[in-house]
This record gives C-alpha cells, sequence and structure tokens, in this order.
C-alpha cells in the first residue's frame, strides 16, 4: 500500500500559515510606542513641574525653590531650580526578549484485511461394488462441502497546530541625554543666595564734585530672586532746602511718559512695557515730563523728587549737575541724595514690592572764583595786505598762576564784508588752521597760547570793523575789536592817479 503523505502537507502549510511578522513586531511595535510615550511623559513632566510663564516678560523660566536661612548672622535666601532637586523620571527599555514555540502534530493510518475460508466434506453415504476380472471392490463415501470469505479496510487521519510565545521587557531609570544633561548642569550652576543688600546697586557709593560741575549715578535693581528687574522706578529725593542741583537728566533708562507713549502708539510689548502694564497700571501719567534736551532721554523737572525706569538689564542713570552759583562758589558743601528702589516680589499677584532706601551723599567742592583770560592787545587794527598780527591769549587762576592745558577757541566776524575775504587761513600756535574764521589752540606750560591774524594778499580795499571772540573753559569770554582800512593801490595811470587825488 502506498504511503499517505497527506499529514506532511497539512503540517508544512500549518507552519507556513504562523504570522511571525505580528508575532515578532507586535511586541516590538508596542515597545517603540511605550518608549515614545515615557519620553512625552519625561517631558510632560518637566513642562509642568519645573517650568513656568513670567507674567511680567512672558517668557518660559524654571520654577525656583527659595527659602531662607541664617548666614553667619545675616538672613539669606537661597535660590534653587526644582528641577535640580527633584528625580525627573525618565524610563527606557533597553531590553526585549521573544520566545517562540510551535508544536504542529499531524497523522494518518490505513487498515485493509482480506480473508477466505473453503471446506469440503460429504454428507452422503453411498455404497458401490466393482468387480474386475477375480478381484472385487466395495467402496463407502462421505461427501461435505461449503466456501466462506471475510474484507475488512479502515482509515483514519488526524492533525493539531499548537504555539506558544513568551515575551519579556526589561527597562529602568535610564541615563539622561547629554542635552537634557547639560541643562541641568547649567541650572545646578545658578543656585545662588541672594542678601537684601544686593538688591539695589549704586555706583558709584558717593558722589563726589571735586571742582568738577557734573557727576553720573546709577542705580541697577534686582528682584528678590536675584534677576535683573526691568520697568522698576527708581526715584531720587534732592535737599528740600538748599538744593545745589539743576534739573537732573535722565542718562540711561526710561521716563513713564515715554513708556506710556509706546503702549498708546501701539507698539509691540518688549520687557520695559510689560513689566510697566504688570506692575504699576494706574501710574499717574503726568508724574514725570515728556522728553527733552539733546543728549539727555529726558529733562526731569526741579521738584525734590525725580524718578526714572530701569531699563531691560534693570539698569538706570542719573546725571547730576551742580547750579553754576555752587559750582563757581568758594564753600565747600554736602548733600544728601535719598534713592528708593521698587524690588519686585517674584510670585506675587497682585505685584508687591519691596523698598529699597539708600542715602548717597554728595561731596561738593567748587571750582571757585573763574580762572581770568586775558589778551596781549586791546584791540587789532590792519592798514594793509599780508599784514599778520599776532594776539597772545593768557589764562591764570585766582592766585595768578598759569592755567595749562585749557583750549581756547577764537571766532572772527567783520562787516560789511567777510571775514574770510579779507583774513588768510588762522595760525595756532604757529600751526596754519583750516579756516580763516575760527581757530582753537591749548594753552602751554606758561599758561598762554599765540594767534596769528594776517590780511590777505588780495583782500580789496575798504574799511571794515569786527570783532575777535575769545572763549575757554571756567572763564568770561572776551571780545577783542578790530578794524581794517586798506587803501586803494596806486597805478601809473593818470586816471587812477586822478581818482587817488580826489580820495
Amino acid at each position: 500500500m502506498a504511503i499517505d503523505t497527506t499529514p506532511s502537507t497539512v503540517a508544512t502549510n500549518a507552519l507556513q500559515a504562523i504570522p511571525f511578522a505580528a508575532l515578532i513586531g507586535g511586541p516590538l511595535d508596542a515597545c517603540i510606542k511605550a518608549q515614545a510615550a515615557a519620553a512625552k511623559t519625561s517631558w510632560e513632566f518637566i513642562n509642568q513641574v519645573g517650568l513656568t510663564i513670567d507674567p511680567v516678560t512672558g517668557e518660559k523660566k524654571a520654577i525656583n525653590v527659595t527659602f531662607q536661612y541664617n548666614n553667619n548672622g545675616k538672613m539669606t535666601t537661597l535660590i534653587v531650580p526644582l528641577l535640580v532637586i527633584v528625580p525627573i523620571p525618565y524610563l527606557a527599555i533597553d531590553k526585549v526578549s521573544i520566545d517562540f514555540l510551535a508544536n504542529i502534530s499531524a497523522g494518518s493510518s490505513s487498515t485493509s484485511e482480506t480473508s477466505s475460508d473453503t471446506e469440503l466434506g460429504v454428507d452422503v453415504t453411498a455404497e458401490a461394488s466393482l468387480k474386475v476380472g477375480p478381484f472385487s471392490l466395495n467402496v463407502t463415501a462421505n461427501a461435505n462441502y461449503s466456501s466462506k470469505q471475510h474484507s475488512k479496510a479502515s482509515q483514519d487521519s488526524s492533525y493539531s497546530v499548537e504555539y506558544t510565545m513568551g515575551v519579556q521587557v526589561e527597562g529602568g531609570q535610564a541615563d539622561m541625554p547629554a542635552g537634557l544633561t547639560t541643562i541641568l548642569n547649567i541650572l545646578q550652576g545658578s543656585i545662588s543666595s541672594v542678601n537684601d543688600d544686593d538688591s539695589v546697586n549704586i555706583t558709584p557709593a558717593a558722589l563726589s564734585f571735586n571742582k568738577k560741575q557734573s557727576a553720573t549715578l546709577q542705580v541697577v535693581v534686582k528682584d528678590t530672586q536675584g534677576v535683573f528687574a526691568p520697568g522698576a522706578k527708581v526715584t531720587c529725593t534732592l535737599p528740600a532746602t538748599n538744593n545745589p542741583f539743576q534739573p537732573v537728566i535722565l542718562l540711561k533708562g526710561h521716563t513713564i511718559a515715554s513708556i506710556q507713549k509706546e503702549i498708546t502708539d501701539g507698539l509691540p510689548l518688549n520687557k520695559v512695557s510689560r513689566a510697566f502694564l504688570h506692575r504699576y497700571p494706574n501710574e499717574n501719567k503726568h508724574q514725570i515730563s515728556a522728553f527733552s534736551g539733546q543728549n539727555a532721554l529726558s529733562n526731569l523737572n526741579d521738584a525734590p523728587v525725580v524718578s526714572g525706569m530701569t531699563d531691560k538689564n534693570g539698569s538706570v542713570t542719573f546725571n547730576f549737575l551742580l547750579k553754576d552759583s555752587v559750582y563757581q562758589g568758594t564753600e565747600m558743601m554736602q548733600a544728601n541724595i535719598i534713592v528708593n528702589a521698587d524690588v519686585p516680589k517674584v510670585g506675587t499677584n497682585p505685584p508687591q514690592f519691596n523698598n529699597e532706601a539708600q542715602t548717597i551723599v554728595a561731596s561738593i567742592i567748587p571750582q571757585g572764583p573763574v580762572d581770568s583770560l586775558s589778551a596781549s592787545q586791546q584791540e587789532l587794527d590792519f592798514t594793509a595786505v599780508s599784514q599778520p598780527q599776532t594776539l597772545t591769549i593768557k589764562i591764570t587762576d585766582t592766585d595768578q598762576a598759569p592755567v595749562s592745558g585749557t583750549l581756547v577757541t577764537v571766532d572772527v566776524s567783520c562787516a560789511p564784508t567777510a571775514a574770510g575775504s579779507i583774513f588768510d587761513k588762522i595760525k595756532a600756535g604757529g600751526v596754519e588752521q583750516a579756516s580763516a574764521i575760527t581757530a582753537s589752540g591749548t594753552t602751554d606750560t606758561n599758561g598762554s597760547v599765540i594767534f596769528t591774524f594776517t590780511t590777505l594778499a588780495t583782500a580789496a580795499a575798504g574799511k571794515s570793523t569786527g570783532t575777535i571772540a575769545i572763549n575757554a573753559s571756567g572763564t568770561t569770554a572776551v571780545n577783542i575789536p578790530i578794524n581794517v582800512n586798506i587803501p586803494k593801490k596806486l597805478n601809473a595811470d593818470r586816471a587812477d592817479n586822478t581818482e587817488e587825488s580826489e580820495a
């Protein structure tokens, strides 16, 4: 009988039908999705737990934990970013094991049986005699006959497929990515302690007017976490009586009026204007005067109290200028300037401030009486072309000692003609200048500088009058009159001679 190959075929087909791609790829795909979900969870933790939006600047920044401790008898605020003191969940799958076992059984059985039986017998009795020659034979016989045949056939076949799969996933807290590690190291380096004295830094600690008429004062404001505070108000209170200062000039920073103008004009909010809106929503619009002055952001009024708003770096700079009567006085003075600064408290709503006040002492040593400026001639007369005239300018102090290193400027004017059509280029200290109208020179060790004025060789005949204005810092200006009378030239021509005679 031929061998039945059906079970082998069934088993092979069953093995080929197993979905290996799904059985192996499914767990791996699930691991990848789980890893992505874990990374998203880490980011959500960092974003929701460790970061916040600053209501003042609108920027995202790290959440800090602040508390105070005793630092050598002084209460100090310690500022620690939250992300460096809490564990960040960062789980990673580092090993996936897939065990697959397939058990396929198939069987077939076939049985065939055939049998045949034949039986012969005599059931009939018969007698007969036979005589052959001298012999005779008597026969008795019994006969019986039967036939049997048996046949049996059977066939069994069966198969089964069984498979099992085991998936083992191993994971745990993974190492942080290099970028996140760098960020955490930076945050760790930002841990700092802040004293109350660090919130307002004033430079210099005292103002000195040592024969100077002006001095500047810079104020830098930080919030309670030690971060520069843009848009914070700084106020200077001047002496109510005997105020020695002219109107204070804001060299660096902003006025309330200027910030409100930016907002009214619809300009994009910046760090200063956004902080202003958040901290001073009801500020008086007319507290500080508007812009004026060529080199200053704002000329503040002459009231005893003047204010300015810090710039994006938390800084504001005031310029103090002595009144002329004080600068040119003879008595030493002292004046106290009280500086008040709004130190923003972090995390308060509505906004709150710590008011920090410091007293700045201004020591004033006046210049004293002005230096004396003198000229070697009281008047200059020019009566010919190409005629030089020298004028020596000397500066001395109140003790009649020469003052060197002072810049002296001269300006020439004439009427009815232009000075440039009469005079050649001016010389200062023997050096020719670029102009016939103005020139400058510096006094030497003797306190002197020499100017030379020369009429042009081509100067037209006629009469002119004018002045030479002399100016030097710390002195009173001096004007020297000039007279120009250049006669007409004599010619061989008779007519010209006649004109000369008539003249």
